[in-house]
């Protein structure tokens, strides 16, 4: 898809996001009812019906309500948030609401975004080193608001809530949200080889949509976010597995 929750609902069911009902961005304002049905067979259902303990850390986006949230569509285990972005401090999504979940619990719990996910997907590796385990860790960086590691809160709850945050250099801020996600997904892959798993583990890595225009870049394909050029929905995508998988093709 072109934006992130029919990518997402796509992603989850093997199914085109029509089928499930999620044709496009399920939003904080106008969306707060509905999502995707526990009805729907999911990967996580599939995994956890083969053994497999099963965790999601990061951004669902695809209902607000608790029956329509991970621990409802085949996941054990839950921590992020259920809404399309939120401050990367403060933890609060666009229509001023916290937004940071312990199964169906809201939880506080403090640290910069993206480092918060990794280091619960660390933390779930190191823990069920022994065990079968399928992670869905989905990042909310880049999307904005745009704040790196050392910024402040933009959001707070029932208050002023900039959208995009108040970072005047934008693209400085992009790549630092890169940089902090690049350094996650180094540690989530030191966290398999530290527990002998990278020869056990397929790892596949991508993004929901083509690059925001203006800090982004999709390169030499025409179009971006939102749109149906390739810009908008062709993504590049990693599959890693040693000795199962050849380094270098394409």
């Amino acid at each position: 898809g072109a934006v992130c929750s029919p990518t997402r609902a796509a992603l989850m069911t093997g199914r085109y996001q029509q089928r499930s009902g999620i044709e496009g961005v399920v939003t904080a304002a106008r969306h707060r009812i509905g999502g995707l049905s526990p009805n729907e067979v999911t990967l996580s259902d599939i995994a956890s019906s083969e053994g497999y303990r099963t965790a999601m850390f990061g951004k669902w986006h695809l209902g607000y309500d608790t029956a329509h949230f991970p621990v409802k569509n085949g996941f054990d285990v839950f921590n992020g948030f259920v809404s399309g972005n939120i401050d990367y401090h403060s933890h609060i999504d666009q229509t001023g609401h916290y937004d940071w979940w312990d199964g169906t619990d809201s939880l506080f719990e403090e640290g910069y975004l993206t480092d918060l996910i990794t280091e619960k997907a660390v933390a779930f590796i190191d823990n069920n080193a022994n065990e079968q385990f399928f992670l869905y860790l989905a990042h909310g960086a880049p999307h904005y608001p745009y704040q790196g590691r050392l910024d402040k809160a933009d959001r707070i709850v029932n208050g002023k809530v900039p959208v995009v945050g108040t970072r005047k250099d934008r693209a400085g801020a992009y790549i630092e949200m890169i940089q902090a996600l690049d350094d996650g997904a180094g540690r989530v892959l030191a966290a398999l080889e530290r527990n002998n798993l990278s020869e056990k583990t397929f790892v596949f890595f991508c993004s929901d949509n083509g690059a925001t225009p203006n800090v982004g870049s999709n390169g030499i394909l025409r179009g971006a976010k939102s749109t149906l050029w390739e810009g908008g929905h062709r993504v590049p995508a990693i599959a890693y597995w040693p000795e199962k998988i050849e380094s270098g093709i394409n």
